[in-house]
């Protein structure tokens, strides 16, 4: 029984000593987080200028390139979507007070998939404002930012087009639930 005593004891010993390393351990900050470059996630978009950043990792040096500009446009753009649906929120609200009614949300909704722009295609007006590269274990790692003017996307074209989704509430309507 004293055996049986003295090996839980060491083994209740070896297990504390286990956990108490494993929970001092420092969090990974992911990768390319011990090269991060000053100017990471620094710059902040506002209604006329947005910034998007990307990190990807890869032990090539084009993929790695080509991921990390992709990253940085996709959040570019979704920031500009965001933009544009203020913009929607905004013109519905006018048509509100100027009819004295209420716009579904379905109508809402249904202008702002219209005009949206799709995250995932090429950013026309995507410029890279900064990059650099590092290396991080076995893996080149590559931070992008990208800068897009807001009016680029909010331009004339767009204004008209939602002025004239907001204009056949009914064709849209109708679109809307054929979807």
């Amino acid at each position: 029984e004293k055996i049986i005593m003295k090996v839980k004891s060491i083994i209740t010993v070896f297990l504390s000593l286990f956990l108490f390393s494993c929970g001092t351990k420092t969090i990974d900050p992911g990768a390319g987080g011990s090269c991060q470059p000053k100017w990471w996630m620094k710059a902040e978009s506002d209604s006329n200028v947005v910034y998007g950043y990307g990190r990807e990792g890869s032990r090539d040096s084009g993929t790695a390139i080509a991921l990390s500009m992709a990253e940085a446009q996709r959040n570019a753009l979704s920031q500009i979507n965001s933009e544009i649906q203020g913009e929607v929120g905004k013109a519905v609200e006018e048509l509100e007070r100027e009819s004295g009614g209420e716009v579904s949300e379905d109508y809402s909704k249904g202008v702002y998939n219209e005009l949206r722009v799709d995250s995932n295609a090429p950013c026309n007006y995507c410029s890279r404002a900064d990059s650099e590269e590092c290396v991080d274990g076995n893996k080149l790692i590559v931070f992008t930012k990208v800068r897009v003017n807001v009016e680029d996307y909010l331009n004339e074209e767009l204004r008209e087009k939602m002025n004239s989704l907001l204009s056949k509430p009914e064709a849209l309507l109708d679109n809307v639930r054929k979807k």
